[in-house]
């Protein structure tokens, strides 16, 4: 029987996927992921800093505004299924690589426009398409990079995102006030380009067959699962948290007469707190007691709670300290949830197929962020109480809350399933063991993946 062999070395198949996993080469991809996010979500999520200026410079009105944020938002997560599928066929170095230049052209582009109309293909479209391809693959390299500590890469890439939100909404202010607006979007176009580079460090790809068509690039086997359908469900309702992003600066402005400069404070207050979150959860990733999947399970549901309880809270703030400090309890609940999300969806999902299923997951989530926004921002002018549109956000959120028991339960029946024939091939697998002490079946859930 042949063996194919992989390089100038002559390396098996087993042989050349166990190379740079948990160690060496895996830590710059695992640095380059955490950077992508920094700079693709954390840009994103803190571009309710623009909303006052495009509300004034326009003259479009609250509603068509937040559709014009919640629009490209929408697309960095509507994007993922596309990515992951061309991800899985031409490699996520490409993808992300095409996306960084995709999103530095739109912001670039947006710097020029002359109407609203323009700015909604410029940053609305481009920017998020590109965001989007560069996002969900940032993700769906780990698997391939970490096996024993994927649960701990996982949470460091989540953490991206807020810190990015900290750092990109105190330079927003900083640029906006500096250069104008026109000028913060150029300058955010040179700091996106950095996503190229980022991309480049990744040379890893899922291997497949000659043969594999589209279905199997799209993992269309996961809709035969009832669990991926509560998921979808479960992020379907996640994606109400951005109505808070969209909103909170505006309220906090308009209600608590607050300068705008102090307005971005209550958002960074957020961000600062979500970082700690995610940091968290890598933390307890490390420890055995703390990192398996029921305690992370019920860490789920607990922040979950905490985020809906918070959201709503939010409007009964009277006061700046107040506004900081409720904002700062969103952000830390809302850090331990996304934290845990990946590293649970591969366990639901397995570990193989996670980049097809973040990429449906996150397009759901995309959707929820386009319809959310505009829908809360119709309540709060039909009752006239911008406060509806957090209760809204709560109620929401609650009902995320109550599909997280739904998933601990269905993901805790796949553990007394018996092996398939192709799981026993997998265990037979040399490059396969080490991963199975640490994972259980494959296509199970981890008992400890650290």
């Amino acid at each position: 029987m042949k063996i194919k062999v992989y390089g100038s070395l002559g390396r098996t198949r087993s042989e050349e996927e166990d190379e740079d996993v948990d160690v060496g080469w895996a830590w710059i991809v695992l640095f380059a992921s955490f950077m992508t996010n920094v700079i693709i979500l954390g840009a994103n999520f803190a571009f309710s800093v623009f909303y006052a200026e495009w509300t004034e410079y326009f003259d479009k009105g609250p509603t068509a505004t937040s559709l014009l944020i919640s629009m490209s938002c929408a697309l960095v997560l509507a994007a993922g299924a596309p990515a992951s599928i061309l991800a899985n066929r031409f490699g996520a170095r490409t993808v992300i690589m095409v996306g960084g230049v995709i999103s530095a052209a739109g912001f670039a582009a947006s710097a020029f426009v002359t109407s609203f109309e323009l700015l909604f293909v410029s940053y609305g479209l481009l920017t998020g398409l590109g965001n989007g391809l560069a996002f969900v693959p940032s993700f769906g390299v780990l698997p391939l990079y970490f096996r024993k500590r994927r649960n701990f890469a996982t949470a460091i890439v989540t953490a991206g995102s807020g810190l990015g939100m900290i750092l990109y909404s105190m330079l927003f202010e900083y640029l906006i006030s500096t250069y104008s607006w026109r000028g913060a979007m150029l300058i955010t176009s040179g700091i996106v380009l950095n996503v190229v580079p980022c991309g480049a460090v990744i040379f890893k790809r899922e291997c497949r067959s000659g043969t594999a068509g589209f279905s199997q690039y799209a993992e269309f086997s996961l809709f035969k699962e009832f669990s991926f359908y509560v998921s979808m469900a479960h992020f379907f309702f996640l994606g109400s948290q951005f109505i808070y992003v969209v909103f909170c600066l505006r309220y906090a402005v308009d209600t608590l007469h607050i300068s705008r400069a102090s307005g971005a404070f209550v958002v960074s207050s957020m961000g600062a707190t979500n970082v700690i979150g995610r940091i968290l959860v890598a933390l307890l990733s490390i420890n055995p007691k703390f990192a398996t999947a029921n305690v992370r399970f019920f860490l789920l549901h607990f922040s979950s709670l905490c985020v809906a309880v918070t959201l709503s809270c939010y409007p009964l703030c009277q006061t700046f300290t107040m506004a900081c400090l409720v904002s700062a309890l969103i952000g830390l609940s809302w850090g331990v949830r996304f934290s845990l999300t990946p590293g649970l969806q591969m366990d639901i999902s397995d570990p193989k197929r996670f980049n097809a299923a973040w990429g449906y997951l996150t397009l759901v989530t995309g959707i929820s962020f386009f319809i959310f926004p505009p829908l809360a921002g119709k309540i709060s002018k039909s009752t006239g109480d911008s406060a509806s549109a957090f209760y809204f956000a709560g109620v929401m959120s609650f009902m995320a809350f109550l599909l997280c028991p739904l998933l601990h339960f269905l993901w805790w029946s796949k553990q007394s399933e018996p092996l398939d024939l192709e799981e026993s091939k997998f265990l037979l697998e040399p490059s396969s063991r080490n991963s199975y002490n640490h994972t259980g079946n494959h296509g199970k859930t981890a008992l400890y993946s650290p």
